[in-house]
């Protein structure tokens, strides 16, 4: 976990009523890297001050914490903020493993299942993800290796073989007891290549 490192509060902030830091903040959320750096000031501002921000329900509070600290880099929050679960790993990354995830090309080796059931290796950008490719690239902290995410997809298909009805995911369910798979949504070939595999002898 990165030192707290709490970014500094310019002194115009410090003058400003706490009616118009409210009314900054809320103009913050357009949204844009800088102004999420600024947000950022603000919420540290507030906080400083004992400000309840229960009464404004947004969204990304805690992210913007973060940012103040020094803990995530506000274009995280930018590139991904639709995506909650992305932001959330990725902000547990060291800054710089952030800063090559959110450039125009960064993306995350992952492991897969080829069409003839060999594992294979694949670029994914991080916005285009699966909820359960999230699951296989990131760990504590950090992004697994290929040989853990192998390792980590060969466990769960150990388990699954375990159980004769598994939802593996949004829209994913198999019984390999009747050996069905019940699908809801668009799929890669690769992703029905490892469902299928999943169901066991």
């Amino acid at each position: 976990m990165n030192e707290l490192r709490t970014v500094a509060v310019n002194d115009e902030l410090v003058t400003k009523t706490t009616d118009e830091l409210v009314k900054e903040l809320l103009e913050c959320f357009e949204i844009t890297a800088a102004k999420l750096g600024r947000a950022a000031k603000i919420v540290r501002q507030l906080d400083d001050r004992g400000y309840d921000f229960s009464s404004l329900r947004l969204v990304g509070i805690n992210w913007l914490r973060r940012i103040a600290y020094n803990q995530m880099l506000p274009e995280v929050m930018e590139k991904f903020r639709s995506d909650s679960t992305l932001v959330d790993k990725i902000a547990s990354l060291p800054l710089n493993e952030q800063a090559r995830l959110v450039a125009e090309d960064g993306s995350v080796e992952m492991v897969c299942l080829a069409d003839n059931g060999e594992f294979t290796v694949r670029k994914v950008a991080p916005g285009e993800m699966t909820k359960q490719e999230m699951r296989i690239a990131f760990c504590r902290g950090g992004i697994r290796t290929l040989a853990e995410q192998r390792g980590y997809i060969e466990d769960k298909r150990l388990r699954a073989s375990m159980r004769s009805t598994e939802h593996l995911e949004d829209g994913v369910e198999i019984n390999r007891k009747k050996k069905t798979i019940t699908l809801h949504g668009t799929f890669r070939p690769s992703q029905l290549l490892s469902y299928c595999s999943q169901m066991g002898d």
